[in-house]
């Protein structure tokens, strides 16, 4: 998801984040993976909102300078100066598309929100288990190397 549809989630319906893309209007459900996801939801609860972000900032835009500033010392840190929230999404697409995983670019595209044009698109739908197989198996891929990586330290 992308910050301003982050921002302007207002629940989780069994486990699922409903919601249409700002960008494109078109409706998306998203898993709330347990493991993952559930938790940052339990700490980021806003008391009079869904979430502490809609309290604190007055949009999107500004949720994302926020973001954006806070990366910055991480990404210096990493060997990448210019970090930021969009590197999440190129991250997650990349890991989708690589071995071995190996998602298909329509099954990425639609797991991003990507709207598009062509005719061949007319004969798909939106398959809410793909998709939500297609983040398991990015997720599940980098909490491997993340184990491989506390390994190294």
């Amino acid at each position: 998801m992308n910050n301003s549809d982050i921002y302007d989630i207002s629940s989780i319906i069994e486990g699922r984040i409903e919601y249409n893309r700002n960008k494109t209007s078109k409706p998306y459900s998203i898993k709330v993976e347990p493991e993952e996801a559930k938790e940052i939801f339990e700490r980021r609860k806003g008391r009079e909102k869904f979430l502490i972000y809609q309290e604190r900032y007055k949009g999107s835009e500004t949720l994302q300078q926020a973001i954006n500033r806070a990366l910055k010392p991480i990404g210096k840190k990493v060997g990448v100066p210019e970090l930021i929230m969009y590197h999440a999404r190129h991250s997650w697409a990349g890991s989708a598309a690589k071995k071995p995983i190996g998602a298909g670019k329509p099954l990425i595209a639609q797991a991003l929100g990507h709207g598009t044009s062509t005719v061949t698109d007319t004969y798909f739908d939106y398959d809410n288990e793909l998709v939500d197989d297609l983040n398991r198996k990015v997720l599940d891929l980098l909490n491997k190397k993340g184990d491989a990586d506390s390994l190294n330290d």
